[in-house]
């Protein structure tokens, strides 16, 4: 019993702590400095940090490359479920759980993209896109890209 007790703690605990701090993101100093001026939760800390680092591109384009890792990953599952399915003969005889590994991802993957967010397409391109946006609105990009022209 101890045993179940322990085992069960530590997900409540983690799951508390998540919606904590999710909480905490969303109410706790919110501060317009994200960009097209969206509001970004401990925006003091937040906007302390990004004055120390500043603007590096080429962590936009470390992220931007990392993005692909889950693309990957599905096309690893469809090429596994295709080996099965030529090997096999039959549809049928692919591996259910593998079937229901790539429907949950796609699913998922659609869900936390576009399902949630209304404004999905407006908001990734604001959050993504340094070279998309009008630069007027970042000196500090505007300077960094003279800089580097010269």
């Amino acid at each position: 019993m101890a045993n179940i007790k322990k085992h069960f703690l530590r997900p409540l605990l983690l799951l508390a702590a998540f919606v904590l701090w999710t909480w905490a993101v969303c109410v706790v100093d919110l501060q317009p400095i994200g960009p097209r001026g969206t509001r970004v939760g401990f925006g003091t800390l937040n906007g302390w940090i990004h004055s120390l680092t500043g603007v590096h591109l080429w962590l936009y384009e470390l992220t931007d490359w990392l993005g692909l890792v889950p693309i990957l990953v599905c096309a690893a599952f469809g090429m596994l479920g295709l080996v099965q399915w030529v090997r096999r003969r039959s549809l049928g005889r692919v591996d259910r759980e593998l079937l229901e590994d790539c429907r949950q991802f796609v699913e998922n993957t659609d869900y936390i993209q576009f399902g949630e967010v209304a404004n999905f397409v407006d908001i990734m391109s604001a959050a993504q896109g340094i070279p998309h946006l009008d630069l007027s609105r970042y000196p500090s990009v505007q300077r960094w890209k003279e800089e580097r022209k010269a």
